[in-house]
């Protein structure tokens, strides 16, 4: 092996090992119909699944719905913190 090609290996072990992935804490938060995963902080997650359990509860009342609710949660990935606009 030639000591460019060499060096040029170890550079790159180098920059593989220098840089570091992101890193972001998910948090989850569970009620009674849904699961969801966030990079937010609790209190915005628990207001997301109380808000999701409102909906649910109104769509139940407005389409006559008694069943109980399915023993299968939701499962809803994503809730991230806003990321500011353009120009805002």
């Amino acid at each position: 092996m030639t000591k460019r090609k060499l060096a040029g290996m170890a550079a790159l072990l180098l920059a593989c090992l220098a840089t570091t992935p992101a890193v972001a804490a998910w948090k989850k938060a569970e009620s009674e119909n849904f699961i969801l995963y966030g990079q937010v902080g609790e209190d915005k997650l628990r207001a997301k699944i109380a808000l999701l359990e409102d909906y649910n509860s109104f769509l139940r009342s407005l389409t006559g719905v008694q069943d109980p609710p399915s023993p299968n949660k939701l499962r809803l990935p994503g809730a991230r913190p806003r990321r500011p606009q353009d120009g805002a």
